[in-house]
């Protein structure tokens, strides 16, 4: 009975030890590449909290460029921003330990015409714009057999730096505006 208490007491002592190293192992990953980032409090940030800062920021860059966009009922509906004639749904990941973006919860049967993805990384901004016709190909649903919410995933190499330049230059490209 001894042997085995004291066999036990070994034993939850090396489950201690691997208990610690593992915390340790945790600690060490859980400072990432947002640790006193730039952008880390997007990062901690509820969903509500980050989609209101990239409708916010999207809406006030295409208002600096001339194109008189506005935020139409905080987020909730088919699309976040219309600008001139154009129906825009607003989408904003953060970049995961791979280096990706995955916008999730887009939608092929409502009204909108193009999709802003609006990538944040530690320290930058990027984007990428879906028309509506490459938001109909996306294929994998946000639910098992869903048909109803789709997620599109990209790395951070197809994104585009996000400043009032390039925005321009993609909604010209796209045909949504013309200079």
């Amino acid at each position: 009975d001894k042997q085995l208490v004291y066999l036990r007491k070994v034993k939850m002592k090396k489950l201690d030890k691997m208990i610690k190293d593992s915390m340790i192992t945790l600690s060490r990953s859980s400072q990432d590449k947002w640790t006193d980032a730039r952008f880390s409090e997007v990062k901690s940030s509820t969903m509500t909290a980050k989609g209101d800062f990239g409708e916010e920021l999207t809406t006030s860059v295409l208002n600096e460029l001339g194109l008189e966009a506005r935020r139409v009922n905080q987020g909730i509906g088919e699309f976040d921003i219309i600008m001139g004639e154009w129906l825009i749904e607003h989408k904003l990941a953060t970049e995961d330990s791979t280096g990706s973006f995955q916008f999730n919860g887009i939608k092929k049967n409502v009204t909108y015409d193009i999709v802003f993805c609006l990538g944040v990384s530690p320290n930058d901004i990027s984007f990428t714009i879906l028309t509506k016709e490459d938001a109909m190909d996306l294929g994998v649903s946000m639910t098992k057999g869903g048909t109803d919410s789709f997620k599109y995933s990209v790395p951070l190499s197809k994104m585009i730096s996000y400043n009032e330049e390039n925005v321009l230059d993609e909604l010209v490209k796209l045909g949504i505006v013309t200079t």
